[in-house]
């Protein structure tokens, strides 16, 4: 394993500005005539580190083995994350949980008082957040191949990766020999905000349908009303 640090603009439309420097892991590719173009993985979120599986790619791991067979294989962590500098780890919200975030993200939340923290401190420390986007992400992506020497690359992400993915192949499709990705996350959805929503919808057309259901609605003849009380009892009191 090969280690070191890619240094890319932090808006690659202004290059004579701020930096960020990005840690990269290329593992070599275990045939001894391997193919040009190496395989890139692309971490989830989003802000998800791929130290994970840099530490899970010992070389006698399935995964590298399954990987590696004919490809060099690159991780990287994203600007923002995991090593890369600047970080935005936010130490305010350590000891929040997804609880917090989905439970207790109104207006005057201990989650939103600690978000809100975290952004002061780092806008105030000279980091414009506007720069951590997935188009600069995307641009990244092509930076590592570039000071790497790969004429192309294989795409290989789930979740949020499968967005950048999407990314890498709309802005730099001709560097773009293959794409695997899972979980697919279409560049077009405001994905953070829609899952509330889509839950909403589903769960309307469950209870529609089961009204419509004669055997449904008679095992359930008030399914909604059940549903609704059973996540009032469930869902703890606010705190403020």
């Amino acid at each position: 394993m090969n280690c070191g640090f890619v240094v890319a603009a932090a808006k690659h439309a202004a290059p004579g500005g701020a930096t960020v420097r990005l840690p990269v892991a290329v593992f070599k590719a275990i045939s001894a005539t391997p193919a040009a173009e190496p395989v890139i993985y692309l971490e989830g979120g989003p802000g998800g580190s791929s130290q994970g599986i840099v530490r899970a790619f010992s070389t006698d791991s399935p995964l590298y083995k399954g990987l590696a067979a004919n490809n060099d294989v690159i991780a990287f962590d994203q600007r923002g994350t995991g090593k890369a500098q600047p970080s935005l780890v936010c130490d305010e919200l350590s000891n929040m949980t997804l609880r917090g975030l989905y439970i207790e993200a109104f207006a005057d939340s201990p989650f939103v008082t600690a978000a809100n923290a975290c952004r002061d401190r780092l806008v105030a420390a000279g980091i414009d957040l506007g720069a951590y986007t997935t188009t600069e992400n995307a641009a990244d992506v092509n930076d590592i191949r570039l000071a790497l020497g790969y004429p192309a690359l294989n795409l290989f992400g789930g979740s949020y990766g499968s967005e950048l993915g999407l990314a890498v192949a709309r802005d730099f499709g001709p560097f773009v020999r293959s794409s695997t990705l899972a979980s697919l996350v279409p560049i077009q959805t405001a994905w953070f905000f829609e899952p509330a929503q889509n839950f909403d919808r589903a769960i309307r057309e469950l209870f529609r349908a089961c009204a419509a259901d004669v055997a449904c609605n008679a095992a359930n003849p008030a399914l909604q009303a059940a549903y609704q009380s059973t996540v009032a009892r469930l869902t703890p009191p606010r705190t403020r």
